[in-house]
Parts: structure tokens; C-alpha cells; sequence
């Protein structure tokens, strides 16, 4: 099975440092990672990871939700899986974003992730289809 490539969208270190080991453990390979939404839409559009996992509320200028948006401007086919320590499952659902994969509370727990890959690797194998 080949790594998937993830940029990793969170401005709390050690929840980043955190969630790229979970990453690891599920043959994902980080190909960025930032603390900044305006980085992540760089990091995007340079890198081209195969999905994103974006924290919504992100320090030092736009949030997760507008990176998101921005990126889907540039790459509508990268699937978006919304992190937030804080309940935004009725924001993101409202959210008229075609790239949203899904939405994980913190703290995450790593068999929650895991299930979330498991479907993008799904929705990948039947997108070439």
C-alpha cells in the first residue's frame, strides 16, 4: 500500500507532533506541515498532498476554513480533514466546501484518524476508477 502524502495544518506543537506520529503509523507521509494558514496554502500548492489535515482555529492571520477555501480554489481534488479541540461539526457541515473529507475533535484519538484514512484511500481507489 503506498504512503499517502499529508500536509499537516495545526499551530499547537505538540498536538502536530502528535498527529504526524498517528499519521506515520497509517503509511502516511507528511510531505508539509505549518502552524499557518497562509503557509498551508503554499505548502498545497507546491507539495500536492494527496489530503490535508487542517486545525480550524489557526494563530497569525486566516483560519482553517478560509485556507481551505483557498485551496480548493487551487486544487479542488485534495480532501480536507477538519482537527479542532473545539465543536465545529455544525460549521463544517454548513460549510459549502466540496473538498471537506470530514471533521475529528481533539484530542484525537488514533483509531478515529485511522478510519478517516481508510475512507480517503477508499475514496481515492474509487475516484480512478
Amino acid at each position: 500500500m503506498n504512503d499517502l502524502k499529508v500536509l499537516v495544518v495545526e499551530d499547537e506543537i505538540l498536538i502536530r507532533m502528535l498527529l504526524k506520529e498517528q499519521l506515520q503509523h497509517n503509511q502516511c507521509e507528511i510531505v508539509g506541515e505549518t502552524g499557518n494558514g497562509s503557509t498551508a496554502i503554499e505548502i498545497a500548492e507546491k507539495n500536492k498532498p494527496d489530503f490535508i489535515c487542517m486545525d480550524i482555529k489557526l494563530h497569525n492571520g486566516i483560519d482553517g476554513i478560509e485556507a481551505a477555501k483557498a485551496i480548493h480554489d487551487l486544487n479542488p481534488s485534495i480532501p480536507i480533514l477538519f482537527i479542532s479541540a473545539y465543536n465545529y461539526y455544525d460549521q463544517i457541515n454548513n460549510i459549502d466546501l466540496p473538498n471537506k473529507f470530514g471533521y475529528i475533535e481533539k484530542p484525537i484519538q488514533e483509531a478515529q484518524l485511522s478510519e478517516a484514512i481508510k475512507e480517503i484511500r477508499k475514496n481515492m481507489i474509487n475516484s480512478a476508477l
